[in-house]
């Protein structure tokens, strides 16, 4: 009997090792495999007993396997084997224990066997697949993860590039792969992103680091970044990495990382959407008066990123900008967001935070600050509050002002397109013309625009703002630059890159302070960029542009160096040498415009204010694409005539 209760407990130890592998979901198609394993080994174990009672030792052995090899072909006499248990254990409560697991165990080796079998298939199928995806010359987009914003991504790249292929990872989760691949025309494998490194020399491959897990699109990056490098540890061209990731951490990261010539790009989702949305309706479309006055309503990451970047966007000669935020805060946060941005705290910026607790609170804030509001962004914690709110303020504006004059811009957050779509429709019912038009709730950030190939891929804020990294190349190069060398050197840091942007997005800006707009449309008259940009306005925009890079720098936590400070972190050799200390955030031109000059000279560098002015001036070299690099042109239109991009 020892020897009976000593195989159960070793069976029940495989059993509960199998369903610990089997239920691992990083496992993949193995998951079956170990499965199987477990299960031959529990009738192997609990079979000892029987067959060494009947034979010897080579014998019995050699039975062992031939019971399990007629279990899975559903040959082995179970009922017959279920009695000779039952007998040896004397028909006792253990034997029917032991016997109710051995007939589970008959019954589920041959299902888990065929179903092991098929998955062996599947998995030599996709190897297949992926041999003839590395050789393909079509361009490639690998996609790490099947979910709800990856496939409507995967969608507009279908629509934007028909002939190429686009593929599907990790397919964990209950999603209909045959409607999948019948919307889309792609290829599903259950394999992890960085065994699909495909050849690119002839062809463009774009790898999309989307998991619902951040910190695994993070290290999805990390494997690609290695595996793409050549034998001279080289990281080969052609390759584009998109990490969707919100963490700040990320971006320091990459910077501390050899890229080579791979094009690693950080997808913020707060960040895209709100310059998305800060480009399609600016904030001069609210400016009266010479006065900006910015209301944001609700605490989540939209509305943090939004009060950061009004700060810099916002920056225009002869305006004032005002920024509120009401919301329920939690706590010690507006302590935090002080202590993290105290730049944008100072008597430079009209900034303020408006704790509302509750409801009523809330509503009350709205009236007493709503009032000269000409930029509502709405984003609470969750859509329903979102909504509930906009069309508080939309009712509050209809009953306090019944003639329907100009009204603010108002709009909500939401990620969902079908309640966009209703959010759009609110105003429909209106009879009157200024009714319908006032007031109107305009919905923005559904991943239907957030997720698109034009909007991540194919970026015309990206092309621009590579296309102010080789202007600044240009101004401070004795000669012509090589532009492919000065575009490498762009993906080197993610800090920079984001100035660049920042600057690229407030041309718009300076465009609509001339009266001027960009336009995509090839049949659009453009006009002369030199005769509109005259000696006063060239320097009232080289006030607003140093004004707009301060502001940049602030709303990413930088903050002024003294000459003092200056000296010290350059002898103590963490800024190497440089006037500015990326690790201490601290730069000496965080000053008064009029304190520049000053500056620049104690410090033994150029006039600084030089850079800016020839940056504006050559703003037709960033839009019409001087280098050919970015693969993007716009035209310089008057303001009326202003496509809406």
């Amino acid at each position: 009997m020892v020897c009976w209760y000593i195989c159960f407990a070793l069976a029940v130890v495989v059993a509960a090792a199998s369903i610990f592998l089997a239920l691992d979901k990083k496992r993949g198609m193995m998951r079956f495999f170990f499965g199987l394993v477990g299960l031959m080994l529990m009738a192997f174990v609990m079979y000892i007993p029987l067959f060494f009672r009947h034979y010897d030792i080579p014998t019995a052995i050699a039975g062992l396997f031939l019971n399990m090899l007629q279990m899975i072909s559903l040959d082995a006499s179970c009922l017959e084997k279920s009695e000779q248990v039952m007998q040896a254990l004397n028909y006792g409560t253990f034997a029917t224990i032991y016997n109710t697991v051995l007939m589970a165990v008959h019954s589920l080796l041959p299902v888990v066997s065929a179903m092991t079998a098929v998955t062996l298939i599947m998995r030599c199928l996709s190897m297949i697949q992926v041999r003839l995806l590395r050789n393909n010359r079509q361009n490639l987009y690998i996609l790490s993860q099947v979910n709800y914003q990856s496939t409507i991504l995967a969608e507009d790249i279908s629509k934007f590039d028909p002939k190429g292929k686009i593929v599907f990872l990790d397919t964990k989760g209950e999603a209909d792969y045959a409607g999948l691949r019948d919307r889309i025309r792609c290829v599903v494998l259950d394999e992890s992103i960085e065994n699909i490194q495909a050849k690119a020399k002839r062809r463009q491959v774009h790898y999309y680091c989307i998991s619902d897990d951040q910190e695994q699109n993070l290290n999805d990056t990390l494997a690609l970044l290695e595996n793409l490098k050549n034998a001279d540890g080289q990281v080969q061209g052609n390759n584009h990495i998109f990490l969707f990731s919100g963490d700040p951490l990320v971006e320091l990261m990459m910077d501390s990382l050899d890229k080579g010539l791979v094009e690693v790009n950080v997808i913020n989702e707060p960040r895209s959407v709100v310059y998305q949305l800060l480009e399609t309706h600016p904030l001069t479309d609210a400016m009266v008066d010479g006065q900006i006055s910015v209301l944001l309503v609700g605490f989540s990451e939209i509305t943090a990123e939004f009060l950061r970047a009004a700060c810099w966007c916002g920056q225009l000669y002869n305006c004032h900008l005002k920024i509120r935020l009401l919301a329920d805060f939690p706590e010690h946060w507006q302590d935090d967001f002080r202590a993290g941005y105290p730049g944008l705290f100072t008597e430079r910026y009209d900034v303020d935070l408006v704790d509302c607790k509750g409801a009523a609170q809330l509503q009350d804030a709205l009236k007493r600050y709503s009032a000269d509001a000409g930029y509502i962004v709405v984003a609470d914690r969750t859509e329903a509050e979102t909504v509930q709110t906009a069309v508080f303020l939309r009712r509050f504006y209809y009953r306090n002002d019944p003639q329907y004059r100009n009204a603010p811009l108002i709009f909500a957050y939401t990620q969902k397109t079908e309640k966009g779509d209703a959010i759009s429709k609110l105003c429909t019912a209106e009879t009157k013309p200024a009714r319908r038009e006032s007031y109107r709730i305009t919905p923005f950030g559904m991943a239907t625009e957030t997720y698109t190939f034009r909007n991540i891929s194919d970026s015309g804020l990206e092309k621009l703002a590579k296309n102010v990294h080789l202007v600044y190349e240009d101004i401070f190069s004795d000669g012509e630059i090589n532009a492919v060398e000065a575009i490498g050197r762009y993906n080197l840091f993610e800090v920079n890159k984001q100035s660049n942007r920042a600057n690229a997005l407030h041309i718009r800006y300076k465009l609509a302070a001339m009266g001027l707009a960009l336009s995509e449309d090839p049949d659009a008259e453009e006009v002369d960029f030199t005769e509109y940009l005259t000696d006063e306005l060239l320097e009232l925009l080289t006030y607003a542009e140093h004004d707009r890079w301060m502001a940049f720098l602030e709303s990413e936590g930088w903050v002024e160096a003294s000459l003092e400070d200056v000296r010290a972190y350059q002898a103590s050799g963490i800024s190497k040498g440089r006037h500015n200390c990326p690790l201490l955030k601290m730069h000496p031109y965080i000053c008064p415009f009029e304190d520049l000059v000053a500056c620049s000279d104690a410090l033994g560098l150029p006039d600084s204010t030089v850079y800016d002015r020839d940056l504006i001036s050559r703003i037709p070299d960033i839009v019409h694409d001087r280098w050919g690099i970015a693969g993007k042109k716009y035209k310089i239109v008057k303001k009326s005539a202003q496509e809406v991009l």
